[in-house]
């Protein structure tokens, strides 16, 4: 063993140096796991963003959808109203009858307004909805791009210790 003692510190210096470039790839390989994580979970909020602007497309559409019904059905009141005015003798367009048409007409614009205030409200948080998710986006594009930076300063300093101990193991021989 006393022969093996003068090559101690060049075998010691060489599996540090070894243990060194483990260490390098080790901090590389961290570093682009988690980048191509938080690049992954980037798009998957850009995904989400888009689907929030399609659901806030789609909740003022059928909100308008909404509108026309309604339109369509208190038309059909309105006739029957009409009729039953008639039958019971009153004149739909004076007086008492033109009276509760009027009201009908008042509420019905009562009823959309809150038909396209409720669509628009809905549609205000699914944009809401989407602006988070796109912040979340960059958020996480900023963590990647981080990443990658801790993993290229990881790298770069256990070159440095690696280097640092080997030349101390040699300097010791």
């Amino acid at each position: 063993m006393a022969f093996m003692a003068p090559a101690l510190p060049y075998i010691s210096a060489a599996t540090s140096i070894g243990g060194t470039f483990m260490q390098m790839r080790g901090a590389r390989a961290q570093a682009k796991g988690q980048g191509y994580g938080a690049a992954f979970n980037a798009a998957i909020h850009e995904r989400n963003k888009r689907v929030a602007e399609q659901q806030a497309e789609w909740r003022k559409f059928t909100g308008g959808v909404d509108v026309v019904r309604f339109r369509d059905q208190f038309a059909s009141f309105l006739g029957t109203q009409r009729v039953a005015l008639a039958g019971a003798g009153v004149s739909p367009d004076e007086g008492t009858g033109r009276l509760l048409q009027e009201e009908a007409a008042r509420e019905a614009d009562k009823e959309i307004a809150m038909i396209e205030m409720q669509a628009e409200t809905d549609a205000m948080g699914f944009r809401e909805k989407a602006i988070n998710q796109g912040l979340a986006a960059n958020l996480e594009r900023l963590y990647a791009r981080n990443y990658r930076t801790a993993g290229r300063y990881g790298a770069r300093a256990a070159l440095i210790s690696g280097v640092s101990k080997s030349a101390y193991l040699l300097a010791s021989a």
